[in-house]
């Protein structure tokens, strides 16, 4: 690295530290912190919002240059990542809004407290009421006894209670019409809290429309699931009427539920009694036609099964084991067949093997064949013995081929026998099928009379226990529905107490004051913050500079900075200036210009000038701004006429220059003051070219160049300064600059060819922690940290 360039991040680095550590002495440097961090360790990214650092084609950037250009829109991006307000900031948004939220506070809390005091404590009497649904609310008889209740049920009779018809029963049995309560006119609500005896209303269709709306609106009617309570509540301004209203409401409906039980019970009891004798007559023909109908199709009586019918399943099973028998024999006897084909023997049939005769006559046969082969083995075969006993060996080989004979000869009767059985059996089953078709007419046409029977047997047993019991319930006391508790006169009042309304009018109207001062807050345009600083303009917001002492009030704060030094605002415009120093080293011609006509972006210019002059830097104030220039007088310097006609005249020489000059002794500030009229945009164009030669020859002479330059909107006499500047500080006030304002003039610096663009809030209300959170203190914190 060339020895030059090494200096030059020497220099870069002093700069960061003396900005971090004036940062970490008077926590002003809220926003660019990071970035300061970041330019100590030479940390390089690429740019990423490259809108307001633009390199000039005639003064290319050097790498540290680029280096702390990359940096500074690294801040910019890591400022982007933190948009979403905190907690603290929300504090901070309420305490600044307290006014309004003590406002509403105080006049909803009054007002809710007054209502209440005025309309006084309201008392609840509440009936209970047991509706029963396993009893007739109807008259109809009920067959079963339901141990649960029916939703439907009992939705229906909590909309009875609130029907008209037992509210109006109520109000002409205790003359309600006559009570100040149920009355229109707001003299007869007041003095519903003062009952008399002797007030009188005409019963017209307006009052008593009116007195049904206030009756159903003090009426509730609940009904708990799963339950067969009703709960009957009555509100009322007097504990007395209150419990009335709902007794007299509950006695009403349970005597509109008896007299309508009682009327039909007495009409159905007639209806019952019309039809009994018609429906019992219809019974016994439909028996008696059932009957005539067994005895045609010989139809048992137990299981309607005709005596064909069972005739044909006994012979159906006899000729099944008929056919079975005979398929088995046949069976044999084909295979003795294919035996005796084959030539086989026939020993293997299973009857021959079963039969004690074969078997004993092959026990014989074995016996002689051995005898015989004994003797043939003393002997030759002419002996006689061996002759004889052949002879008895043919013999029993022909019992044998008899008896085998007789037992095939016996399958075969069988067989015989089997198959003539299973021919009666076919037979039979013929006629007993003819004779069971016969039958299934008349089962037929029994089981249709059957089901007419059952349905006017069931039909008209339902109509006698119906006639029944309406006889045993007309004139019944029980309605289906008692009172299980009367309402008792109500000592405790129902309404909340004043105290308590007041607190929860308290507690809400100060959310709503909340809300209200957010609102107001998301509504108000001005820039409040670093942070909205950024979002509107897209560019890093340098520092927060607090309002000045009062000993410092005046535009002329060289009295602030010398002999208080310690203060506040002293350490905000050091803390500016040594963040300037780190964000553009290399910035010499500064310029501080608002979007509007500004105060206190003159007093800016001072500020910074003064402090850069006291700390031993050769410093020019440059006033271009004839708008809102700086005063003078608060220097104690008149404004010589050379310097009102510089822009005017040849600036070929310094010789002008220093005749337009004022000193400052104080603070060894040199003061360029170009006051004069405001030029007109023809006049501003023909003088660019002498804005341009004075700042280089006053970067010849000087380190630093203040300008306070013309505001950006409205006018274009800023344009050239802004555009031939090393930097541009927008100033914007705390509180009163637009946000629209401040957008447009950052839409005019994007058209210009700037290199380095900062924003500074002036005027900054030291309050909340919105403030402490950007690194800010309170003037008073600040004193007994900072200066004992």
């Amino acid at each position: 690295m060339p020895c030059k360039a090494r200096a030059s991040i020497r220099t870069m680095r002093s700069h960061s530290r003396r900005s971090v550590c004036c940062a970490h002495f008077c926590g002003l440097l809220s926003p660019g912190l990071p970035a300061v961090k970041k330019a100590t360790a030479m940390i390089s990214r690429p740019p990423s919002r490259p809108a307001f650092i633009l390199a000039r084609p005639e003064a290319p950037l050097k790498r540290e240059e680029r280096e702390i250009s990359n940096i500074m829109v690294d801040e910019n991006s890591i400022a982007e990542t933190s948009r979403e307000a905190s907690f603290s900031d929300l504090l901070a948004i309420l305490r600044k809004r307290t006014r309004t939220i003590i406002t509403t506070m105080l006049v909803v809390t009054m007002a809710s407290t007054a209502f209440a005091i005025w309309r006084g404590p309201s008392y609840t009497a509440t009936v209970l009421v047991v509706v029963d649904p396993n009893k007739s609310l109807t008259g109809a008889p009920v067959e079963t006894q339901s141990p649960t209740t029916d939703p439907s049920l009992m939705q229906t009779q909590v909309n009875t209670l609130l029907g008209n018809p037992v509210a109006n029963q109520t109000i002409d049995a205790l003359e309600l019409l006559n009570d100040p309560e149920f009355q229109i006119s707001a003299r007869g609500r007041f003095l519903a809290r003062f009952p008399s005896k002797g007030q009188e209303a005409n019963a017209t269709e307006e009052l008593r429309g009116y007195a049904l709306y206030i009756f159903g609106r003090n009426l509730a009617v609940t009904n708990p699931p799963d339950s067969r309570v009703i709960q009957i509540s009555f509100t009322s301004i007097d504990s007395g009427k209150a419990a009335a209203i709902a007794n007299r409401l509950a006695n009403f409906y349970v005597a509109n539920l008896l007299d309508r039980k009682n009327a039909n019970v007495s009409a159905w009891r007639a209806r019952a009694l019309k039809s009994l004798d018609a429906q019992k007559r219809q019974v016994i023909e439909a028996e008696g036609r059932v009957a005539d109908l067994r005895a045609k199709g010989q139809i048992l009586t137990s299981s309607n099964v005709t005596l064909a019918n069972s005739d044909m399943q006994e012979l159906n099973k006899l000729l099944i084991k008929s056919k079975a028998d005979e398929a088995n024999l046949r069976s044999k006897l084909s295979a003795i067949d294919q035996i005796k084909l084959s030539g086989g023997p026939t020993n293997a049939i299973n009857e021959v093997l079963a039969s004690q005769a074969v078997s004993q006559l092959r026990t014989l046969e074995l016996d002689l064949m051995r005898q015989i082969a004994e003797n043939s083995a003393i002997y030759n075969d002419h002996n006689p013995r061996t002759a004889i006993l052949n002879g008895h060996l043919a013999d029993v080989r022909q019992r044998i081929s008899q008896e085998i004979d007789r037992i095939v000869t016996g399958i075969r009767n069988e067989l015989a026998a089997v198959t003539a059985r299973s021919a009666a059996f076919e037979q039979q089953l013929k006629g007993a099928a003819d004779q069971n078709g016969r039958a299934e007419v008349y089962s037929v046409q029994l089981q249709v009379a059957e089901r007419e029977a059952v349905a006017r047997r069931s039909v008209y047993e339902d109509l006698l226990r119906s006639e029944q019991q309406a006889d045993a319930a007309l004139g019944s006391a029980d309605a289906g529905a008692w009172v299980m508790s009367p309402a008792e006169i109500p000592i405790k009042p129902s309404s909340l107490s004043v105290f308590i309304i007041a607190a929860a009018a308290a507690v809400l109207s100060t959310l709503l004051g909340s809300a209200i001062a957010l609102a107001r807050e998301s509504l108000d345009k001005r820039l409040v913050g670093s942070r909205e600083v950024e979002e509107a303009l897209g560019v890093p917001c340098l520092a927060l500079l607090p309002k000045p002492d009062p000993v410092a009030g005046q535009i002329r704060h060289r009295s602030a900075l010398g002999r208080k030094a310690n203060s506040l605002y002293a350490h905000a415009v050091g803390a500016l200036e040594a963040r300037l120093a780190a964000a553009s080293p290399r910035a010499r011609t500064i310029v501080i210009t608002s979007p509007l006509p500004s105060r206190e972006k003159a007093r800016l210019a001072v500020d910074l000038a003064v402090y850069s002059a006291q700390a031993g830097k050769r410093t020019v104030l440059v006033n271009f701004d004839k708008y809102q220039p700086i005063p003078m007088q608060d220097f104690g310097l008149q404004v010589p006429a050379e310097a009102t006609k510089l822009l005017t005249s040849n600036l070929s020489s310094d010789t002008s220059i220093d005749l337009a000059l004022i000193l400052d002794q104080a603070t060894g500030l040199d003061i360029l003051p170009l006051d004069g009229e405001p030029q007109s945009d023809a006049q501003v164009s023909a003088s660019h070219n002498n804005i341009v030669t004075l700042i280089k020859m006053l970067a010849k002479r000087y380190e630093y160049i203040i300008v306070n330059a013309p505001p950006l909107l409205g006018v274009c006499d800023c344009h050239a300064l802004a555009s031939h500047g090393d930097c541009v500080l927008i100033a914007l006030e705390w509180g009163r600059t637009e946000r629209s304002d401040a957008e447009a003039g950052a839409g005019v610096l994007r058209r210009l060819t700037t290199r380095f663009v900062f924003a500074v809030m002036t005027g900054v209300k030291m309050r909340g922690q919105l403030l402490q959170s950007s690194g800010l203190l309170t003037p008073k914190r600040f004193r007994r940290l900072y200066e004992g």
